[in-house]
């Protein structure tokens, strides 16, 4: 919602779409950022941090929006990003396939996808390994912002409104996957 909303209104201010996802994304990287220095640097449990910093994103945006949905009016075409398609295919897939590729090479072609898995393993490990943990830590974060901003425009194109209180809920799905891929 936060990004969704954050891009509705640069967008509605006279920017072009490009230009809006663009603040839209670099919002999401921003919340990540903090999110990562809290647990890196602050040493929040990551629970906490990410529930603090959705509550705060949320709050945020009902303050920006004053709880009523922005409309991309002067920007019509701005809902093809999500609505379009190419030939069978609607772009939101192909977004993902794109995305899952480059998560895919980072994570086992790159020597920080690398650190992210021994980080993950055990983190002590990896810190007697030397390897940065807060920084790659940070990172996750940052990289995890990056695409809850891309999930949040999209779904902003394809309501072809920002909603301030989309993605109400999503948070226990999340929570019902970690446990059940933790068990």
């Amino acid at each position: 919602a936060f990004s969704g909303v954050i891009t509705a209104v640069t967008i509605t201010n006279g920017m072009s779409p490009v230009m809006g996802s663009i603040i839209g994304l670099i919002s999401g990287v921003i919340l990540g950022i903090i999110s990562g220095l809290l647990i890196s640097k602050g040493k929040l449990p990551p629970f906490i941090a990410t529930l603090g910093m959705m509550m705060f994103a949320r709050g945020v945006t009902l303050l920006i929006t004053e709880g009523t949905p922005l409309y991309f009016q002067n920007a019509p075409n701005f809902k093809y990003l999500s609505q379009g398609k190419l030939g069978l295919v609607p772009y939101p897939v192909l977004y993902f396939i794109l995305l899952a590729v480059i998560s895919h090479f980072i994570l086992k072609k790159t020597v920080i996808g690398r650190y992210i898995f021994a980080t993950g393993s055990n983190e002590e490990a990896a810190r007697l390994s030397g390897i940065p943990v807060d920084k790659i830590k940070t990172f996750v974060y940052i990289y995890s912002g990056l695409f809850a901003a891309i999930a949040g425009i999209i779904l902003a194109a394809r309501l072809n409104s920002a909603q301030p209180t989309v993605g109400e809920g999503y948070e226990l799905d999340a929570v019902a996957a970690a446990v059940i891929g933790g068990a």
